[in-house]
């Protein structure tokens, strides 16, 4: 895997609840060799999960961010959305991952891989299509197919209208590596859907 890391740090990344993330954080620190990144780990940690508002409240700031992301598909402006896009990887993290250069993306990837577990954990909920996309999804096939097309929007489509495939690479392949292992097909779904909109766009030329 391009981004390794120890067993401790992916049973960390594992953990899905912050409050138990947050007391595994010092006894792996005490465990592992340090590489480094302990630092950008809670600096990432923190910005993630507390309410710049109320720091008492806590909260999943990348979780929503990437909900939204999809909506940066319309934009008719692109320099307002290349604005806003540049806020959102900010309130990601990406410029604290950039001080400690290429490995710094190695926490970034495993910050994100967790997002992305939270948000198809929301995927397999009942709820999901009204909860976040103004719409209820019918029953499990209904909600595979809105994950699907959601997760594309998030990793191809809306990287690729805002020329930002390089930007945001970390961010794509870790809700790509995600996805892709949350059921056998997956990635058939993802990879049929591409290719449907390829050639869906290739009859509008």
């Amino acid at each position: 895997m391009k981004y390794m890391q120890s067993d401790l740090w992916n049973d960390y990344y594992a953990e899905l609840e912050p409050s138990k993330r947050r007391q595994m954080f010092p006894e792996i620190l005490e465990q592992v060799e340090d590489d480094g990144l302990g630092q950008l780990r809670k600096d990432l940690f923190d910005l993630r999960h507390t309410d710049p508002k109320d720091p008492s409240n806590e909260v999943d700031i990348f979780l929503w961010e990437i909900v939204v992301l999809p909506a940066y598909k319309d934009s008719m402006f692109k320099k307002l959305a290349k604005k806003q896009m540049d806020r959102t990887m900010h309130n990601l993290g990406f410029d604290l991952a950039e001080k400690y250069g290429e490995k710094g993306k190695t926490a970034l990837y495993w910050e994100f891989r967790n997002t992305a577990e939270r948000f198809l954990m929301t995927c397999r909920s009942s709820s999901y299509g009204k909860k976040f996309f103004g719409f209820i999804a019918t029953d499990d096939k209904d909600r595979q197919l809105k994950c699907t097309r959601d997760i594309w929007m998030m990793t191809s489509l809306v990287p690729r209208k805002m020329g930002m495939e390089k930007e945001l690479e970390v961010l794509t392949e870790a809700l790509k590596d995600a996805f892709f292992l949350s059921d056998p097909e997956a990635q058939e779904r993802y990879e049929n859907l591409e290719k449907s909109e390829a050639a869906q766009k290739k009859r509008l030329l």
